[in-house]
């Protein structure tokens, strides 16, 4: 998931000379947009409401976490990228805490509730399943951001955590690789190769299983790796633009073609179009007119509230499914219909649990952990201060 935004979710732009103008939020939203599209994927899992049938454009939700992986290569080096040429150790070991500090707080307390569940359930229903050696191994790799790195065959416990696994990947391999071979070139055609790259990965991935959304052995990594060398390019194209109003404009038409996109996705797969890679260009051309985007539509997408819901985007993508499975388990002992209400309270429950996570853990751990940083390790802070990652 996307986890560096400036300022506490503000994304600061620059100039066509490369210098930071100011801050902007509105990518903030689409935040909070893509973390909803996939929870409303996942759903069709828990209830028996016809989500296909009635709203068919929900079977591509999965393609919110390659929004996440893109933002995320195109955010991480906006902020490190440049300031990690020339860089010790020091540098380093400041970025991958950094990364721990963001991913890990609320990621750990939802994998320690789910263990306490699985192992107090068979406690309270007799017969019911336990908990066998390769269930804890899958809980302390995953737990531990690493069980991605061993190409496992499937999801394990909370499935959304995969993909953080798998952006651990990237923060620990691919962008010190990036930094390496973009180190004496960081303009267009160093963007441009990075672009190619990752379009080419993505393209391989879809054209050998037809699908992006692969979840099995190392389809994740390469979806990971695609997408976040695919959003650093973007970055060092991007950051040659000066931001202006003209992208204003352009983010209107790129909104209206990805809502006309997803619409007409089912269709585009009946007629046996390449909809994850349509798909893809249509959240690059967002993500690039958002980036320089500066007028009344980015305005728009600034409010509070859609600010707020790109804030709790990533707690809502990793509490909804023990959130959903707690509102399926309650449905089932009161003999509820699993329909469309039940859907409804799932999302608002998750919800309320993912603002709640933002504020009395997400927030303060990140704060208490990156103190403890220096504490351990004093060394001079990165320009714009403990919340500019």
């Amino acid at each position: 998931m996307v986890t560096d935004i400036c300022k506490q979710g503000e994304l600061s732009v620059h100039t066509g000379s490369g210098q930071a103008t100011e801050y902007r939020t509105a990518i903030n939203a689409f935040r909070g947009f893509a973390s909803l599209y996939v929870v409303l994927y996942h759903l069709r899992f828990y209830n028996n409401y016809d989500w296909f049938g009635a709203v068919p454009a929900l079977r591509f939700g999965y393609i919110g976490v390659d929004f996440f992986f893109i933002l995320s290569g195109l955010i991480v080096s906006h902020v490190y990228l440049r300031k990690s040429r020339g860089s010790g150790p020091g540098f380093w070991m400041k970025f991958i805490w950094y990364r721990i500090a963001r991913l890990f707080p609320v990621h750990l307390l939802i994998m320690l509730l789910m263990l306490m569940a699985a192992v107090i359930a068979p406690m309270l229903a007799s017969g019911g399943p336990t908990l066998d050696g390769q269930d804890y191994k899958d809980w302390f790799l995953l737990t531990f951001l690493v069980r991605q790195w061993t190409l496992p065959a499937d999801y394990s416990w909370n499935s959304p955590a995969w993909s953080i696994s798998a952006e651990f990947f990237a923060y620990l391999i691919v962008f010190p690789l990036i930094a390496y071979f973009t180190r004496n070139d960081s303009g267009r055609p160093a963007g441009l190769a990075l672009i190619a790259i990752g379009s080419l990965l993505l393209l391989s991935l879809t054209a050998t299983t037809g699908t992006i959304n692969v979840t099995a052995y190392a389809g994740p990594l390469i979806r990971v790796t695609g997408g976040f060398m695919l959003g650093s390019g973007l970055y060092l194209v991007l950051s040659t633009f000066a931001v202006a109003r003209i992208w204003d404009r352009a983010l209107g038409y790129s909104l209206a073609a990805m809502l006309i996109i997803i619409g007409l996705a089912p269709a585009m797969a009946v007629a046996g179009w390449p909809v994850d890679l349509v798909l893809i260009m249509a959240l690059v051309a967002t993500i690039s007119c958002t980036y320089l985007a500066k007028g009344p539509i980015a305005d728009g997408l600034s409010r509070p509230a859609l600010f707020w819901l790109g804030e709790i985007s990533f707690a809502l993508y990793l509490c909804h499914i023990p959130m959903t499975r707690l509102c399926r388990y309650v449905a089932d002992q009161m003999e509820w219909e699993r329909g469309f209400v039940f859907g409804v309270l799932s999302v608002l429950i998750s919800i309320a649990t993912a603002h709640l996570l933002y504020r009395l853990v997400e927030i303060p751990a990140r704060q208490v952990m990156r103190d403890w940083y220096f504490q351990l390790a004093p060394r001079p802070r990165l320009a714009g201060g403990p919340n500019s990652a």
